[in-house]
């Protein structure tokens, strides 16, 4: 895949932020969470009260939720609105080029299909250095998360592991085939 884990991490590219003071780069010395999402994936909806919790216990943190493959941004909007109380952190929506689907917005393109993610949510961490250290569901970046902030984050184990998943994914998908 183009972007794996140890890559560095491609430009944040929304169209604009829906909640929170807007990123629109990566600080050097500064972690970040960046999210995938969508309104009507359940597994999403169901990990971001996980999502809000981690940004209370990591606060030096920046966690972005970025919401793609919804074709009408005001189904984010809405959303939003019933949820407000349930998300503490920034969330943004994907660029979308006019005339293009959701699929092929800008975050989408460039983080998740060029990452080979199988679906949302998918969460990538990216460390002080601009690399992304971690790609995984967001419901699995409790033991994880404390290692990178304190920079013994292993990062070639963690870019093993993951190529060896999407190996493994590829093959599982040509048998399938």
């Amino acid at each position: 895949p183009a972007l794996v884990v140890g890559s560095q991490a491609p430009p944040l590219k929304v169209s604009r932020f829906l909640k929170g003071e807007p990123i629109t780069s990566f600080e050097p010395g500064k972690i970040y969470v960046i999210e995938f999402w969508a309104t009507w994936c359940g597994p999403c909806v169901a990990a971001m009260p996980h999502v809000s919790e981690l940004q209370k216990q990591f606060p030096a943190v920046t966690f972005v939720g970025v919401n793609v493959w919804d074709e009408e941004e005001s189904a984010a909007e809405e959303f939003l609105k019933a949820n407000d109380k349930r998300i503490s952190y920034r969330i943004a929506r994907d660029e979308i080029p006019q005339g293009s689907k959701a699929d092929d917005g800008v975050m989408s393109q460039t983080w998740l299909h060029a990452a080979e993610a199988g679906g949302i949510p998918t969460a990538f961490v990216v460390n002080g250095e601009g690399k992304i250290a971690l790609i995984t569901h967001p419901l699995d970046l409790e033991e994880s998360l404390p290692q990178i902030i304190k920079r013994k984050w292993d990062i070639q184990k963690a870019a093993k592991k993951h190529l060896d998943e999407i190996m493994e994914e590829r093959r599982s998908a040509s048998l399938q085939e």
